[in-house]
């Protein structure tokens, strides 16, 4: 997968578009790119859709991003979360609690 986006990326030709602004007045750029068929196209990457998960938003539902006044430059993806690759395995399960998972202490 990583190989397939590594040879989309040198195939890929871009332009950085003029500055434009979303209905609620966010200034943002994006780019036009030529894909690997020919065909030309115009995107726009990590445009957030919602407030960040943060403080009194943490476990909520998402709230609609506020207008911003910086222009944000869609022509990269932002940082992603951290992501911990089998982060189930981190917890710790000793052989008392695997016994208990098996044959459990209040099982008929």
């Amino acid at each position: 997968m990583q190989c397939a986006l590594y040879l989309s990326a040198l195939i890929l030709q871009s332009w950085t578009l003029d500055l434009i602004y979303l209905h609620d007045g966010s200034p943002l750029f994006g780019e036009e790119v030529i894909a690997p068929h020919g065909k030309r196209l115009t995107q726009f990457l990590g445009i957030p859709f919602a407030e960040p998960p943060i403080g009194n938003l943490r476990f909520r539902k998402p709230k609609p991003k506020h207008p911003w006044r910086t222009p944000l430059n869609a022509t990269v993806w932002p940082n992603s979360c951290i992501q911990v690759r089998g982060a189930l395995f981190l917890l710790r399960i000793g052989k008392k609690h695997i016994k208990e998972l098996s044959h459990p202490s209040n099982a008929n």
